[in-house]
């Protein structure tokens, strides 16, 4: 008989069913991630979270992705859902550390914490693969469809970020865009030095703020209907020219991939393959020669 269970509660407003307001779903997913992992380590029934939200923010922004965070996953054959979620959620005891923990009686640990980073987690990578891979819904699978291999996705973080791009000199900063002209530029540089690339826009901007980049001929604009499809899209190509979200973050980490990003926007370093890089670009002439000969040997354009 199960005793312990592990919930990973999303935000502060949760009744089980539905969340009112929270993070965005790069900042979810730590919550989750980390949760499953404690509860492996634990021998715990995960719990399936409370994954819709009600929020007005993005109506009142009109951003195009309003956030509901509904259909984005279903509970894997292992994870506690439905009747038996309300059921343990309700009756059995809560706790929210290991040192509550009890031999013999039914609990539940709450865990909510949401430290957003992911150097602590870099061993556990296939692992986090496998989680969302086998909790997706069916209907976001359609990203693998598409054959990434000669192209670079670009994530464009706009919606409730900051415009003040002087903050971008700070090494703290954080919630701020990154200019189109840095990204114009660079996708500039790569075609002059490594023609042959195609690049695939993923953003939350509206059509006339991109588009001096969408003007470039082989770049295009692309979605695959949600979030979390679109994290798994972006994390299918070599290289991510990032944005300094956990958006972008992620899918760095689930794909391994290297990155462009602007100063102070790489925020932590998550690729482990060794022929990889994370590269933050200031606007110099063009990038550092080594960089540029690890694109062309990445793309095999040499």
């Amino acid at each position: 008989m199960v005793m312990l269970y592990l919930y990973p509660k999303l935000s502060n407003l949760d009744c089980g069913i539905v969340r009112l307001g929270g993070s965005g779903l790069g900042n979810l997913l730590f919550t989750y991630s980390k949760a499953a992992i404690l509860a492996d380590e634990l021998g715990a029934d995960l719990i399936f979270p409370t994954w819709p939200s009600i929020k007005i923010g993005p109506w009142l922004r009109k951003e195009k992705d309003k956030r509901f965070y509904s259909g984005l996953f279903r509970p894997s054959k292992t994870q506690v859902a439905g009747f038996n979620k309300l059921v343990a959620l309700t009756f059995c005891e809560k706790i929210k550390n290991r040192e509550e923990i009890k031999s013999g009686r039914k609990q539940v640990y709450i865990y909510d914490e949401c430290s957003m980073t992911l150097s602590d987690i870099l061993d556990k990578r296939d692992f986090v693969n496998r989680l969302i891979a086998s909790t997706l819904h069916p209907k976001n699978n359609s990203y693998l469809t598409h054959d990434f291999k000669n192209e670079i996705n670009i994530h464009i973080r706009l919606g409730d970020f900051s415009r003040n791009y002087t903050d971008l000199n700070n090494v703290n900063c954080v919630n701020t865009s990154t200019p189109i002209d840095w990204y114009v530029d660079v996708v500039k540089i790569i075609n002059k030095e490594c023609p042959g690339i195609s690049f695939n826009i993923f953003s939350d901007g509206k059509d006339e703020e991109l588009e001096a980049l969408i003007k470039i001929p082989n770049v295009r604009q692309i979605t695959f209907g949600n979030s979390i499809s679109d994290i798994l899209a972006l994390s299918r190509s070599k290289i991510i020219i990032a944005s300094g979200s956990t958006f972008s973050l992620w899918a760095r980490y689930l794909g391994n991939c290297s990155c462009i990003a602007h100063l102070n926007q790489t925020k932590e370093n998550v690729c482990t393959d060794e022929n990889g890089f994370e590269y933050e670009w200031g606007g110099k002439e063009t990038f550092d020669i080594q960089i540029l000969n690890k694109i062309t040997e990445m793309y095999s354009l040499a």
